[in-house]
């Protein structure tokens, strides 16, 4: 079984207090399993163009931190960056996300994972909130 990791859109009061059995509306959130911060950066290079390095980590401020329960802040810069994206955008992120070691799947087993963080942004962006990215072990 996966960890659950939840992207949702919040103002940081609110997401600092997130926890699994949260209350926040269906359109600013999308669950998903297996995520965390490092695999987000990976894909944050991909769309970036620019290699993968240790220190991209640091761009993700971990806002929350209780027991087995953890909450990034998103960069803008990716939240931007995945709004824009078009289809065809999406699945050549799907596939270079895809065949890193960390996701090593096949990109149409995670085209719904992007989807899913675009519509987050969307919202993000539309509600002028920051993104986040909990996780729970």
């Amino acid at each position: 079984m996966s960890m659950p990791s939840i992207f949702f859109t919040a103002p940081l009061f609110e997401a600092k207090e997130f926890r699994l059995n949260h209350d926040l509306p269906d359109e600013d959130v999308f669950q998903c399993g297996g995520m965390d911060s490092l695999k987000i950066s990976m894909l944050r290079a991909f769309l970036n163009d620019v290699t993968w390095d240790v220190k991209m980590m640091d761009d993700f401020a971990k806002i929350a931190s209780q027991g087995e329960e953890w909450t990034w802040q998103l960069p803008s810069d990716l939240v931007a960056t995945l709004a824009a994206l078009d289809k065809p955008q999406i699945l050549e992120a799907a596939t270079a996300w895809a065949a890193t070691e960390e996701m090593d799947c096949d990109p149409k087993d995670i085209l719904f994972l992007v989807d899913g963080m675009k519509r987050i942004t969307l919202r993000s962006l539309h509600t002028e909130q920051p993104m986040f990215l909990y996780l729970s072990l």
